[in-house]
């Protein structure tokens, strides 16, 4: 259809490879989203590996205050994708070196609320005193944090902390609501949407550096103002 420009977030990329290849011959404009492909103009990347730290970073400062350095912790990875992948790394890294007295019980691939919900209920099946899970995304993380109050677990437990990635209106509204959900590393909607306008546009022009590297945040309880400004821009 002769379309100048495709913004696409491959979900296999190597599939992707001989679609964007066929784009770049026809002379259109390829922007890879959420990762980068050998194929393509440029791309639109969002702190992967700062963002998974972050997380960890944060769960693991909270153990240390709140556990004394002990306690379980069940990762909800990815590893199929480079964002997946990169996340998963810092957020373990980070974690396991800073908390290293917290046992690991589970690294579970889960990106969405249902996984989520069902891995971590078959975890607190098995460890029931599970105090921690962190997410890949905050959708997988929301399916822990239900799976933890199916459980019987109070929403304000002081021993248990769940946190994601992406900023997700869910997951945002119960950090505001001060429950264990207490984490997101956040990407603001209005930084991603600019983005994927710019980009295109920017390699249209010639740019020398057209890719982007929108900026990730860690909110927390207590940052209401921020959280709300995320809430608006979802609305």
């Amino acid at each position: 259809q002769k379309t100048p420009a495709i913004v696409s977030f491959p979900m296999v990329f190597e599939a992707t490879e001989s679609i964007a290849a066929a784009a770049l011959d026809a002379g259109l404009i390829w922007v890879t989203y959420g990762g980068t492909l050998e194929h393509q103009s440029a791309d639109i990347r969002f702190s992967f590996r700062e963002s998974g730290t972050l997380l960890g970073e944060a769960a693991a400062k909270w153990a240390e205050e709140e556990l004394n350095g002990k306690g379980k912790v069940a990762f909800l990875i990815d590893e199929t994708i480079e964002l997946g992948r990169e996340r998963t790394k810092g957020m373990i890294d980070a974690f396991t070196k800073l908390a290293p007295g917290v046992d690991v019980v589970a690294r579970e691939q889960a990106i969405d609320p249902d996984t989520g919900l069902s891995k971590t209920n078959a975890l607190l099946a098995k460890h029931p005193d599970l105090n921690i899970v962190l997410g890949i995304t905050d959708s997988a993380a929301y399916g822990g944090y239900k799976a933890f109050q199916q459980a019987g677990r109070k929403k304000d437990d002081r021993k248990t902390f769940v946190g994601g990635q992406d900023g997700s209106v869910p997951s945002l509204l119960a950090i505001k609501q001060g429950t264990f959900y207490r984490a997101s590393a956040a990407l603001a909607p209005r930084d991603m949407a600019d983005a994927i306008v710019e980009v295109p546009l920017a390699v249209a022009a010639g740019k020398a550096n057209p890719s982007a590297q929108v900026p990730v945040k860690l909110v927390r309880r207590g940052d209401t103002a921020e959280i709300d400004a995320l809430l608006a821009q979802n609305g």
